[in-house]
């Protein structure tokens, strides 16, 4: 079984005794992809209120 532990250090998958630090560029990424998956799938719109999600352009 996968495990995803997030902490202050950063977000982890643990599967069969092994961690493995997930980059924050694919945390990112996999967020966006998450609440993209879960609004589709329950038929809801949903509006971020801030720039959590902000692409490269608006990080520099």
């Amino acid at each position: 079984m996968l495990n995803i532990k997030i902490n202050k250090d950063g977000v982890f998958f643990e599967q069969n005794g092994e961690v493995v630090r997930i980059e924050d560029k694919t945390v990112d990424e996999l967020t966006k992809n998450l609440v993209s998956y879960i609004c589709a799938r329950d038929n809801v719109n949903f509006k971020i209120y801030g720039n959590i999600l902000a692409v490269e352009e608006d990080k520099k």
